[in-house]
């Protein structure tokens, strides 16, 4: 047997060979280890003759589906080896074959696929200059083929995003290519033959049987023949031949199509949103449909929006007719009755079909007369195309029906699938059966009345077949032909050559009933698949009509209108809003804006606005940083002007991992709204603020602060893990003490016994005495430990009051010392975690969180859930946060006390497993509670709200016993359901929450009040993680992109009315981000982004821009984005219709000689002295920043804020512009001075100095002598 499966999975060597034995799939060697390890399954052995134990694993074989898109994901390539004949008329070993062979891209599994998605195998075949390219997909019998430049290759290949890619052997730096630029996909390599012109062609020819490739459009594509045939080939040996769903080849062009790159649909959350997911992105808002074809046809769409205006019209138009509401409502009851069609088709046609698929598919053909009735007289050429294409499908629907009972087993072995009165042999047969057992039933009492033995039994094993039994009281009354054939303590069991002969009788018909029934099934499952074509064609049509019906309801509910579309190079949308942020607002909160561009007059619009945005959060809001856990406020550059943004650059924990925060904005005093969650977060900012909130009815999206109410459920962010990387400390001011009485050595660099160290005195300590500190406590351990480091670290000798808890050091200059890491001179309630810990590395961080912990912390007995009580708010606030980065859920509570309040963290449940694992306590009898707790595992909340996003799923999903209580336990009872409970389902709005792992937190308290706010600028995806709060600030352009793509695939638009001049591209450059694995900096990823545009923009394009220039210098980026607006506009090549949104208010100055630029602004309404941001774009740039108004709010004296009017009007009045004119007059304040803000445009030279300084590698004496040599050369000492 060994042996047999050598020779397999030589066959196979790249392959995890699953082999069939008996009702288990065993593993063998290499491949046993592998599958352990990603099943989670026991890996034993199996003695093979005189040689060493062959390692081994085996799942059963009804589990495969369970086990085996565990491995496909894995990225494995999986061979599937099945007994191909009966064992029990086997000689010799049972023959056995490989019947599949499965990869990411040609999976047909359910469990493997995503109901609502394509799944391509994505074939390349390189060329000279070009490459093609074939996209099959074999769930579907989707086949198309193209040719592309290099440059476009992989731009459809990011829009396309394959499961698989199908490349030559030889191939190796197209190998490398796919592996850098398609990360995680699967790479097949082929030997080069494969791609042979000729043989494709032959290949291609005769699977379609035709004689030439014209009839397709494709004699031409010598490179894209090349990869259909290799892509084909590797299909059919894959699928061992049976392939016949692929009925069609279809040429495609690039051309056709609106290009969208992965850049622009990323920036414009088009398919996903920057959580990763579909929630919060276009495609979930548009996604109404009923069937997963129309799913997938949506995606499509939304991908592949098309160039042509009569058929998007036709589209539109189509949209329109069904907007009719019966006749809408008729169209959705007939489509809820339609499965997956395409899919079902596709696993006939490949002999994976079961029983209860074909009957599902009977189901969807029976439902397609009543849909076609419903499209009839619509007036919508494409509705009249739809309903003839689903037409003439009732003879395989009656077919199927005859054949199969209505609700067949899952098995096909064991009968029970074929209708009575369908095949006459087997009613034959059947009838022998029921019979059969009828006879045992006579001859049983036959029996006891010729023995007189009442308790005489016919019975039934596997081992015996039919036997008499006898207890043993009634032995002597058994008759002589009865045989014996066993003895047992009560009874004793016999035959008679009557009963065995009918025995076998009824078992061979039982036995020939299986196999026939089988064959019936088979010659059923064929004829289905000899009906792909029509099938095919009917799913297609059926996806059109979902997908229009589902833009026709979301324009019916949120209220838009039918764009016109047309040739030219107007884009006009009046009352435009963004869908998304729309529906996430509730329907009359967003502010509605007016656009109108063409490339004649008002090509390109310069978009400025105050540089106060409003949406920011309080001072004291921590935010995860790569320089640690901080406070917005410490973040805020030196010199920083109130409502201006200044430059920063640091890395934030944002939506999508780690992302790059360029610019800081300091916001003065603000009205606030306050959000504190049932479980103690709190999060305070400006009432523009959004934070990301799931809805009751199970959406997701952003919402302002202002409109959240108590009750909503908000995201926080459980898996951030950004830490600062601070362990250097500056000894210097505690060692340059004059009057310290003795000096003592201190660390150079902050360790864990000195975090450890921290803990121990912020929990049990006093920090009030300036020449000392104390630490009182009880317990041997934390004393030995305090007296062990502080002599490790400092050389000193703890000393001991006569209490026998007290603890002291008496040292002015290790209190300096400790003060100038954080320990500062404070009481109990005003503690916090040392800022030195919080700029520090996780390990230092844990350690810290230890002391505290073993001091003031405890461990519930019974269930061994985690406390830490503190008089101090900040303190509890911080450690919060800590725990938070760690992936630790805790709460924080109040307690109110005679005295002062105390505040409580607890942690509980998986969370306080999780703590004990993470962080944990030296002390050991903490330790071991710690080690009881491990034992246990319990569950914690998660995902509120299901019901909404899970009323449509099919009854398969609510069937699965591992997620059934979902449907019938926690949504009926309103309870959240565990991140881990979705865990390899096959439901895709399950996964997407289970991944991101979001705390949803409902909001218990919401107050108003007043503080100093502060923003971040992050450019990519406008978020960042704030007191834990998925955080969000916006931008404006990114409306249009949608607008424009949503008519020209044919969507009705959030708009009173909307002109849509046909657009070929859309070119995005939204903010700054950096591509570290490629050792990009974000400047030089800016600049690449930029470059593609320019290069490639037409004045048929569309350009978004946002923040071009700020990933450099203020004087660097202005320039930049000043020529790149020239380019945009002169170059007759370009000239596209160009969006830019900039706080660069120098390039208002644009308009006065580019003819086609026009300046535009977030209006703002000044009252009382005071501003208000409308959010309305109006014509005209802004001219200032409104910081003295923002100055006036911070309270700054009248004096000072009368004199910076006063300089601010001569400051205006002369500056220049950059080609050295004089700019127009903002107001007709006279000037004093003069201000030419171009002509120096070098960098100081004392700053490149102190850019290349590293103030960690240097002395106190040499920094002075550095201050000296720059006063001699700058200074008055010149």
């Amino acid at each position: 047997m060994l042996e047999q499966y050598r020779r397999i999975k030589a066959q196979y060597p790249d392959a995890l060979v699953l082999f069939r034995m008996g009702d288990f799939y065993e593993i063998f060697f290499e491949d046993a280890h592998i599958a352990s390890k990603v099943l989670g399954i026991v890996l034993t052995s199996r003695n093979h003759g005189k040689s060493a134990s062959v390692p081994l694993a085996g799942i059963p074989h009804h589990a495969l589906d369970q086990y085996l898109p565990k491995l496909v994901r894995a990225g494995y390539k999986v061979a599937v080896c099945e007994q191909v004949e009966d064992p029990r008329k086997a000689k010799g070993i049972v023959r056995r074959e490989v019947v599949e062979v499965v990869t990411p891209g040609t999976a047909l599994s359910e469990r493997l696929l995503e109901e609502k998605r394509a799944n391509f195998l994505a074939s390349i075949a390189p060329g000279r200059g070009r490459y093609g390219l074939c996209l099959a997909e074999a769930s579907t019998g989707t086949f198309r083929v193209t040719e592309l430049s290099h440059e476009e290759l992989w731009e459809e290949l990011e829009r396309v995003t394959p499961s698989e890619v199908l490349v030559p052997e030889r191939e190796h730096e197209l190998a490398e290519a796919v592996k850098g630029r398609l990360p995680g996909v699967f790479l097949a390599k082929v030997e080069d033959w494969h791609f042979g012109h000729d043989r494709a062609r032959e290949r291609l020819c005769e699977h379609f049987g035709v004689t030439s490739l014209k009839g397709f459009g494709c004699e031409d594509l010598a490179d894209g023949i090349r990869a259909a045939g290799a892509a084909l080939e590797y299909l059919s040996e894959n699928q061992r031949g049976r392939v016949g769903h692929i009925t069609h080849l279809s040429r495609y062009d690039r051309s056709a199509y609106m290009l969208l790159d992965r850049t622009a649909a990323r920036n414009l959350e088009i398919l996903s949103s920057f959580q990763g997911g579909k929630e919060g992105s276009l495609l979930a808002l548009l996604d109404r449909t009923r069937t997963p074809m129309g799913g997938r046809k949506l995606r499509e769409w939304l991908s592949r929006p098309l160039r042509q205006v009569a058929p998007i019209e036709e589209r539109l138009e189509a949209v329109e007719a069904l907007l009719d509401e019966p006749r809408w409502w008729d169209v959705v009851r007939a489509l809820e009755g339609i499965q997956d069609m395409e899919r079902i088709t596709a696993r006939a046609a490949c002999g994976r079909a079961n029983a209860r698929d074909l009957v599902a598919l009977r189901r969807s053909l029976e439902a397609l007369p009543r849909l076609a009735d419903t499209l009839e007289g619509s007036g919508a050429g494409m509705l009249e195309r739809c309903r003839k294409a689903i037409g003439g499908l009732e003879p395989l629907a009656e077919a199927i029906g005859e054949a199969l009972v209505e609700d067949p087993p899952l098995s096909l072995t064991e009968g029970g699938l074929i209708r009575d009165g369908y095949h006459e042999e087997l009613d034959e047969l059947r009838s022998i059966s029921r019979d059969g057992k009828n006879w045992i039933a006579r001859l049983q009492a036959r029996e006891q009345r010729r023995t007189g033995i009442p308790s005489l039994k016919v019975r039934y094993n596997k081992v015996f077949g039919y036997y008499i039994e006898v207890t043993k009281p009634n032995l002597d009354r058994v008759p002589q032909d009865y045989i014996r054939k066993q003895t047992l303590v009560n009874v004793e069991r016999f035959i008679t050559p009557e009963l065995k002969e009918y025995e076998a009788k009824v078992l061979s018909a039982e036995e020939r009933m299986g196999e026939l029934e089988y064959e019936l099934f088979v010659q059923l499952r064929e004829e289905v698949a000899r009906w792909a074509s029509q099938v095919q064609r009917a799913a297609d049509a059926v996806a059109t009509v979902d997908v229009l019906a589902s833009l026709a309801q979301v324009a019916k509910e949120e209220g838009y209108v039918r764009p016109e579309v047309a040739k030219d190079d107007l884009l006009e949308i009046r009352d435009g809003r963004h869908p998304v942020v729309e529906k996430a607002m509730g329907r009359g909160q967003f502010v509605p804006n007016d656009l109108k561009v063409d490339t004649k007059d008002e090509q390109i619009w310069i978009i400025t606005g105050p540089n106060m945005a409003g949406k920011c959060v309080s001072g004291d809001t921590l935010v995860f940083t790569d320089r640690g856990l901080l406070p917005i406020a410490e973040l805020m550059p030196d010199g920083a002007p109130i409502g201006e943004f200044s430059e920063v650059s640091l890395r934030v924990r944002g939506l999508d991992g780690v992302t790059h925060a360029s610019h800081f904005y300091r916001g003065g005093r603000k009205a606030t709204v306050k959000l504190t969650t049932r479980m103690g977060y709190s999060l305070e900012g400006t009432p523009e603020h959004k934070v990301w909130v799931r809805n009751q009815g199970g959406s997701e999206g952003w919402k302002r602060l202002e409109n959240v109410t108590e009750g909503d459920a908000i995201a926080i962010e459980r898996r951030i893990d950004l830490w600062g990387q601070e362990t250097a400390v500056d000894p210097s001011v505690a060692e340059r003490l004059e009057d310290a009485r003795k000096s003592y050595r201190l660390p150079r660099k902050l360790d864990e016994d000195l975090a450890y160290m921290m803990g121990l005195l912020v929990g049990d300590g006093t920090l009030a005495y300036r020449n000392s500190v104390h630490l009182c406590t009880e317990d041997p351990f934390i004393a030995e430990e305090f007296k062990r480091i502080v002599r490790k670290l400092f050389g000193y000798e703890v000393k001991c009051k006569a209490n026998g808890v007290g603890y002291f050091i008496t040292s002015r200059q290790i209190r300096a010392f400790l003060k100038n890491l954080g320990l500062g001179y404070v009481r109990a309630h005003e503690k916090c975690v040392p800022k030195s810990v919080m700029r520090a590395p996780k390990h230092i961080v844990i350690s810290f969180l230890q002391g505290l912990f073993d001091t003031d912390g405890f461990v519930e007995k019974r269930r061994w859930n985690v406390r830490l009580s503190t008089f101090s708010p900040r303190l509890a606030k911080e450690v919060q946060l800590l725990l938070l980065n760690l992936g630790i859920i805790a709460s924080l509570h109040m307690k109110r006390t005679s005295a002062r309040p105390s505040y409580r963290i607890s942690i509980d449940r998986a969370d306080a497993i999780a703590f004990h694992m993470t962080v944990g306590f030296r002390l050991p009898r903490k330790r071991e509670r710690m080690d009881l707790a491990s034992e246990r595992r319990m569950p914690n909340g998660g995902i509120p709200c299901l019901e909404g996003a899970l009323k449509d799923k099919p009854v398969a999903l609510k069937e699965n016993k591992s997620v059934n209580s979902i449907f019938y336990t926690y949504i009926p009872s309103g309870r959240d359901i565990s991140h881990d409970k979705p865990d390899g389902v096959d439901c895709p709005e399950l996964e997407a929450l289970s991944s991101r792992h979001y705390f949803y937190d409902k909001v218990a308290k919401v107050e108003h009040g007043e503080a100093e706010v502060y923003d971040l600028s992050v450019p990519v995806d406008h978020a960042y993680i704030a007191d834990g709060f998925v955080s969000h600030n916006s931008t404006f352009v990114r409306q249009v992109g949608i607008i424009v793509l949503m008519a020209q695939m044919g969507s009705f638009v959030p708009a009173k009315y909307a002109h849509i001049g046909i657009v070929d591209r859309i070119f995005t450059r939204v903010g700054a981000s950096d591509n570290l694995a490629a050792g990009e900096s974000t400047f030089l990823v800016e600049m690449h982004e930029a470059a593609n545009i320019l290069h490639n923009a037409t004045p048929k394009s569309l350009v978004l821009l946002d923040e071009v220039g700020r990933g450099t210098s203020t004087f660097d980026g202005l320039s930049l984005a000043w020529a790149i607006v020239e380019f945009l506009h002169n170059e007759p090549q370009v000239r596209a219709r160009t969006l830019f949104a900039t706080h660069y208010h120098e390039l208002t100055e644009l308009e006065r000689f580019l003819p086609r630029v026009r300046n535009y602004n977030m209006a703002v309404r000044e009252d009382r002295g005071g501003v208000a941001f409308l959010h309305k774009v109006v014509p005209g740039g802004c001219d200032h920043s409104y910081g003295i108004h923002v100055a006036k709010l911070a309270g700054l004296p009248s004096q000072v804020v009368r004199r910076a009017e006063e300089v601010l009007a001569n400051l205006e009045a002369q500056e220049l512009d950059p080609l050295y004119r004089r700019r127009r007059r903002r107001s007709g304040r006279v000037a004093q001075a003069q201000m030419d803000l171009f002509r120096n445009l070098q960098e100081p030279p004392i700053l490149k100095e102190l850019r290349n300084l590293n103030p960690y590698e240097i002395t106190p004496m040499q920094a002075l002598q550095k201050i000296e040599e720059w006063w001699k050369r700058w200074g008055n000492g010149k």
